[in-house]
């Protein structure tokens, strides 16, 4: 990965660091004070559309970069999605505990970012590729 695209990384980085704490401001702000929420409100459009413009500047910079960005971006909606009809018992993430993958009966390895575990022993995972997979119980070892 270029430097320049790691810099544009870290800019979006503290841009949504930024935006998610304009989000706990504006949840904390009391009912009746309209303007005040409307200037938080017009703070975080104005992140969102820096975090926009980033992202495109990074499309410029490293093509290839971006589309495994975008990929990883909707693997992650899809698993975000998966996990609002599931229950899951059991979430591991690698940064949390530096190691995550998921043992296939077949033989094969999957590296992942997150994998989680419902209540009838099936996996949902994202891999480090960028994809989102639903494992049945009987398929991991």
């Amino acid at each position: 990965m270029s430097q320049t695209v790691e810099q544009i990384l870290q800019k979006i980085s503290f841009l949504e660091k930024d935006m998610e704490l304009h989000k706990s401001i504006l949840a904390s702000i009391p009912a009746g004070k309209e303007a005040e929420m409307e200037e938080v409100i017009k703070t975080i459009v104005e992140l969102k559309n820096k975090i926009e413009t980033a992202k495109e500047s990074i499309k410029d910079a490293d093509p290839a970069m971006y589309e495994q960005i975008q990929k990883m971006e909707e693997a992650s909606k899809r698993f975000r999605d998966i996990a609002e009809t599931k229950e899951f018992q059991t979430v591991v993430t690698l940064d949390h505990s530096r190691e995550c993958y998921v043992d296939l009966k077949s033989g094969k390895r999957l590296e992942c970012l997150v994998k989680a575990q419902d209540k009838d022993g099936g996996w949902t995972v994202l891999t480090v590729g960028g994809e989102t997979m639903e494992l049945p119980a009987d398929k991991v070892a």
